[in-house]
């Protein structure tokens, strides 16, 4: 839904990607509890995947492209699992890690689509 907004003098900011929404005649909103998103958020992520992030930035932090993406390597995570993020496994289980996994790679802008055809990727070869 897109709606018009009042000038409070404060910067509103996307709550996936934090980017400044200068043109507050159109701002988006996908939900109740998902905070405001820009256009080019809105239009690039399915409404699933804005109410997943939404809710991942809100309990871990971050937002979406907060690290260069080239940094990020799916087989990197999968690696440190036996290190940084075997404690998580071994004391939540496997879906604890699933999440934390996934909101590594969209801090690197890497989109839930994207993460999910890496995993897919490395599993067939």
């Amino acid at each position: 839904m897109i709606t018009e907004s009042q000038d409070y003098g404060q910067p509103i900011k996307c709550s996936i990607c934090r980017h400044e929404i200068k043109d507050r005649a159109t701002l988006c909103q996908t939900g109740v509890n998902y905070g405001i998103v820009c256009v080019k958020c809105y239009r690039k992520f399915t409404r699933e995947d804005l109410e997943l992030m939404a809710n991942l930035f809100t309990a871990f932090g971050g937002y979406f492209g907060q690290y260069k993406r080239s940094e990020f390597s799916v087989l990197k995570i999968l690696k440190a699992i036996h290190t940084d993020l075997l404690p998580i496994y071994e004391e939540n289980g496997v879906e604890e890690l699933n999440i934390r996994m996934l909101h590594r790679a969209l801090l690197h802008g890497i989109s839930p689509e994207g993460y999910i055809e890496s995993l897919e990727s490395i599993f067939e070869d």
